[in-house]
């Protein structure tokens, strides 16, 4: 009976290779486009303690996608930007526990991008050294 088992599963096997090895000839090849350079921006925030202290938040971070030139002059991913330096400022103002923060305000004013992405720098090929942008590899 384990004969049989086995016989059985390595003829599965070599039937579901067959199928793949069939369907991935009809494939079409596409290039693989340019992932770009780095595009980043600071998600600089202020948060705030009842007291009425407050503290500078994201001023040593810097957030970055890969853009295309293209992507980065049309501008046309300036929200995706703005998004992930609203998380990332909200997360890092987590660790103080603030009463409040500006994050959101920034991020509805397009306080770290600019109106029109003239706060984002593009390439960005050094200066980066802080988390989360210091890790993102392009290409």
């Amino acid at each position: 009976m384990g004969r049989l088992h086995i016989h059985l599963g390595a003829l599965t096997l070599g039937f579901a290779l067959a199928l793949t090895m069939a369907a991935c000839q009809d494939d079409t090849v596409v290039a693989v486009p340019d992932e770009g350079e780095r595009a980043c921006a600071r998600p600089l925030s202020y948060g705030h303690w009842e007291d009425g202290t407050l503290r500078a938040i994201g001023e040593a971070r810097h957030v970055c996608l890969c853009m295309t030139k293209s992507e980065y002059e049309s501008k046309s991913r300036i929200a995706e930007l703005n998004e992930a330096l609203l998380a990332d400022c909200e997360l890092d103002a987590d660790q103080y526990d603030f009463d409040w923060n500006d994050c959101e305000q920034d991020f509805a004013s397009n306080q770290w991008v600019g109106e029109s992405g003239e706060r984002i720098t593009w390439p960005t090929t050094t200066g980066v050294v802080n988390p989360p942008g210091s890790t993102l590899v392009c290409r």
